[in-house]
């Protein structure tokens, strides 16, 4: 009986081992033959690939160790396949995840997000090397004194320098309703219209507008956007190209990558999403 239960203990052994060694192999494999680019979509390939490969592996052992012991080939397989079928798609997603990060960093591609960032020049994606979009106007910073209100008036005075020069005050002033109270969350291209007499609007920044917002940013448009309920200058951008999850591809839509902007509360920063943007052409 205790040479039984050895012989039984030993075999589960085997099954794990066996299991993971299979359900990792095979999923960095097929997430290099798939070109599976960056973590998640590694990570999808191995998980599948895992899960089949060990759910087999899993059966088949366990099929083998009742062999020896006498049982039937199916007893328990069930139980045995869909514990493979688990512990092989947490061993797949490892090793694909794995395989995908090193796949995107040789491609000079960021694992995370898919962004040809950095391409070498003798690669077949080299052609695709972000773009940097800069004003080159002079601005002296404006930071706001208390962190928790009126980031909309110091965006607005800093867009102002060079043309009307109205200070934050002036648009904090420009906020109060009729009972004398002053607004917190005010909309500061409706404030910078009242003080100005401007007809400046805000719109929803769409990613077909990123090479329109590069131009206007060199011919030194002033920008302000208001993302997740802030105010900021926006001062350059950097746009590119994504490539697919699988198979290599390059997509064929230009992407913000990321916003060198005025930030009112921290000075200047780099932002990764903008929701809205005025253009504010003089």
């Amino acid at each position: 009986m205790a040479r039984s239960l050895m012989q039984k203990g030993l075999g589960y052994l085997a099954v794990g081992a066996a299991m993971g060694l299979a359900s990792g192999g095979v999923s960095s494999a097929v997430a290099q033959a798939t070109q599976a680019c960056g973590v998640f979509a590694g990570a999808l390939v191995g998980s599948v690939t895992g899960a089949g490969t060990g759910a087999w592996s899993s059966y088949m052992m366990n099929g083998f160790n009742n062999l020896v012991a006498g049982n039937s080939f199916n007893q328990g397989w069930r139980s045995a396949a869909a514990s493979g079928a688990l512990s092989g798609a947490l061993s797949g997603a490892v090793s694909g995840g794995i395989r995908g990060y090193n796949y995107a960093k040789e491609q000079g591609i960021n694992p995370w997000n898919r962004n040809i960032e950095s391409p070498l020049d003798d690669s077949r994606l080299s052609e695709y090397k972000p773009e940097v979009y800069e004003s080159t106007s002079l601005k002296t910073p404006v930071l706001q004194p208390d962190n928790s209100k009126y980031c909309y008036a110091y965006a607005a005075e800093y867009a102002d320098q060079g043309h009307y020069n109205h200070s934050a005050q002036d648009f904090i002033m420009a906020t109060i309703d009729k009972n004398g109270n002053v607004s917190d969350g005010y909309n500061p291209i409706e404030a910078y219209n009242k003080v100005n007499n401007t007809s400046f609007k805000l719109s929803r920044f769409r990613n077909k507008d990123v090479l329109s917002l590069g131009f206007h940013l060199r011919n030194n448009t002033e920008v302000i956007s208001v993302t997740n309920n802030h105010a900021f200058n926006v001062r350059s951008i950097t746009v590119g190209y994504r490539v697919h999850m699988f198979g290599g591809k390059v997509g064929n839509t230009l992407r913000l990558f990321s916003a060198g902007v005025h930030d009112p509360l921290v000075g200047y920063t780099t932002k990764h999403y903008l929701q809205t943007i005025s253009l504010m052409r003089f």
